[in-house]
């Protein structure tokens, strides 16, 4: 995740905001780096895989209901067809 590179530590995240295509994935995600599943956004349950909007929609749906805090660290994950994947590590800036 690019984690090292900017200094942070997973215990340091607020949240993590993983692409919604699969709760098994999404398990497997926070089990490889250490996270608990309540610190990973997960809305497939209520909207299923909505492609390239699901971390979008969950980012937005998490803002709305005031779960993120100003200074939280946060990472967004997705992946695609094929080997296509990326990160992005942000401080929330937002009040």
């Amino acid at each position: 995740m690019g984690l090292k590179r900017n200094d942070v530590a997973v215990t340091d995240l607020a949240w993590l905001i993983p692409h919604q295509a699969d709760r098994r994935i999404i398990e497997a995600v926070a089990k490889r780096v250490g996270l608990a599943l309540d610190r990973m956004v997960i809305h497939l349950d209520r909207y299923g895989n909505t492609l390239g909007a699901t971390v979008p929609i969950a980012l937005a749906e998490w803002n709305e209901r005031g779960r993120i805090a100003r200074g939280d660290r946060i990472v967004l994950t997705a992946f695609g067809a094929g080997y296509a994947a990326g990160s992005l590590y942000l401080r929330w800036a937002i009040a």
